[in-house]
């Protein structure tokens, strides 16, 4: 409580009226908490004076749980601002606050979430993270996306150990900052906008400067020790061997050297001291004292048909406080689950049953991601190569994406003798190839033509036509091969040996090739065989 003693001091400082507030603490037997004994709000025998928006409250009245998205102020919950698109569009959001953009720890822009380059050792370059190693658990305390970090905790983006991050927010859920699952309800009372500079273990907003609650941005507090490594206090990251579990090193409790938060019924205590299992004498931890407690009166078996959170009796039909008979509420949401008649079930497999999109792992996305692309509830496919992109479910060549175009070859029927005014082989066909982008029924000299290929009844051109863009190619065009007559390739007179139309598609770009038996003449006659194209993707 020293933290909030220097606070209350600022105030004295400040105002010079204000008394420095005493740290909470339980009545015994002299007294209850009430408006008489306590300054902030009561917790059941518990006088809290840090008020949160988890427990808000003052004069000694009931504490209470303010709604998502509000804060504790002065005692009373309220609303906060929200940083979007359109409060926020020339920067990012970190914690509903809209930031520049433009710094290695904070790096966005159009009102999107903010990307921590320094986490994959990267750099902010133009409001996007540049370098680094690609996003992994090796890197990542929070969730990866596009190869990029984030924080896990927000609903768009959730996930925790450098997994795939989710978007909760598509099927009408929220994140859990600690677990970094999708849960229903209403989402933890600690989360980003809460606890910004630290990190959240359960509803809890912890400092993030220990060893086994280690990070910060409201994210999920990382146990260092489980890794066999030690929280840097200045990145709030878990790095280093952690040193032996005691007084100096652990805010929890110790067991087998292990640093636990001290805060659970099999392993309770705080300020490094051996834990104890409290569940062993049918008891339960208290988290702020860290010792064991019998559960307070007020809820229980005699007196709650559904379920007890602390002393309050809850219905124990919420997938967030599951049970009946005045047992303890279990958090089905935490795992995934719902619950059902008061016990938890598990949670429905992702499938074409209850997912429009696709299922990433067993998480239901919206599929239309490069990442997570797929239709009707089945497994979510990443459009690999780099001119693809998700288009209705399905990995598709990306309109915008450019091609350079070849014609390699043809073959010209012998039957006809095309300068029969020559001599020899002075007679064979001087053919060329190009392209009409408009219609077939006339032709374009303007449009790309290859060089001619004098006296060859078996051209081969091997002619760049251009670059031009997917959705030009697969839009439709009309090929010509013309006799160039002795004047330059795509000069007037047009003498025809084959003229058209085009179509190309998806599977011709990836392969690379299109081959058209036939082109043939307006006259009737298919002069015109084997015809060869080429596509190479250019970036």
């Amino acid at each position: 409580m020293e933290m909030s003693r220097y606070a209350w001091v600022g105030v004295v400082v400040l105002f010079g009226c204000q008394q420095e507030q005493p740290a909470p603490r339980v009545l015994d037997g002299a007294g209850t908490c009430g408006p008489s004994t306590c300054g902030g709000c009561c917790q059941g025998e518990l006088c809290v004076n840090d008020v949160s928006s988890s427990a808000c409250g003052s004069a000694g009245f009931p504490c209470v749980q303010c709604d998502p998205g509000e804060t504790c102020t002065n005692g009373q919950c309220g609303g906060s601002s929200s940083c979007n698109l359109a409060t926020c569009a020339q920067g990012c959001c970190k914690n509903n606050q809209c930031m520049p953009g433009d710094i290695n720890t904070a790096c966005g822009s159009s009102g999107a979430l903010c990307m921590d380059c320094v986490a994959s050792g990267g750099t902010c370059q133009g409001q996007t993270c540049q370098g680094g190693q690609p996003c992994s658990p090796q890197i990542c305390s929070g969730c990866c996306q596009a190869n990029q970090c984030f924080g896990g905790g927000e609903a768009a983006r959730c996930g925790v150990s450098g997994a795939s991050c989710v978007d909760c927010a598509a099927s009408g859920k929220s994140c859990d900052p600690q677990t970094g699952n999708c849960v229903t309800g209403p989402p933890p009372s600690c989360s980003p906008a809460s606890c910004g500079s630290g990190c959240c273990q359960g509803n809890q907003c912890l400092p993030g400067n220990t060893n086994v609650a280690c990070g910060t941005g409201g994210n999920g507090c990382a146990d260092c020790t489980t890794l066999g490594k030690s929280c840097d206090v200045a990145s709030r990251l878990c790095a280093g061997p952690p040193p032996s579990c005691g007084p100096g090193s652990c805010s929890g409790c110790c067991k087998n050297n292990q640093c636990l938060s001290g805060s659970g019924d099999a392993a309770c205590g705080l300020g490094g001291v051996p834990c104890v299992d409290c569940a062993a004498v049918s008891k339960t931890c208290d988290a702020a004292s860290g010792s064991c407690k019998t559960t307070q009166p007020g809820c229980g078996p005699g007196s709650c048909p559904g379920c007890c959170k602390g002393t309050q009796c809850q219905g124990g039909t919420n997938d967030w406080a599951c049970g009946l008979g005045g047992v303890l509420c279990a958090d089905c949401s935490a795992n995934g689950g719902t619950c059902t008649s008061g016990s938890c079930s598990a949670p429905p497999a992702c499938g074409p049953g209850n997912c429009t999109g696709c299922c990433d792992g067993n998480n239901c996305v919206a599929g239309t991601s490069k990442y997570n692309c797929g239709t009707g509830g089945g497994i979510c496919t990443t459009c690999g190569a780099p001119y693809e992109s998700c288009s209705v479910g399905a990995c598709v060549v990306d309109p915008a994406s450019k091609w350079e175009v070849e014609v390699i070859r043809a073959t010209i029927n012998q039957a006809k003798v095309w300068d029969s005014w020559l001599v020899g082989d002075s007679k064979l066909p001087d053919p060329y190839f190009g392209i009409d982008w408009d219609t077939c029924s006339s032709w374009s000299i303007d449009s790309p033509c290859s060089d001619t290929e004098s006296n060859t009844y078996d051209p081969e051109w091997y002619a760049s036509m251009g670059i031009f863009t997917a959705s030009k190619i697969k839009g439709g065009w009309c090929a010509f091969v013309g006799e160039a007559d002795g004047v330059a390739s795509c000069s007037p007179p047009f003498e025809t040996i084959g003229l058209c139309s085009v179509k190309i598609y998806d599977n011709n770009l990836k392969s690379g090739s299109a081959k058209f038996g036939s082109c043939p003449n307006p006259d009737g006659n298919n002069y015109v065989t084997n015809l060869e194209l080429k596509f190479t993707y250019t970036p």
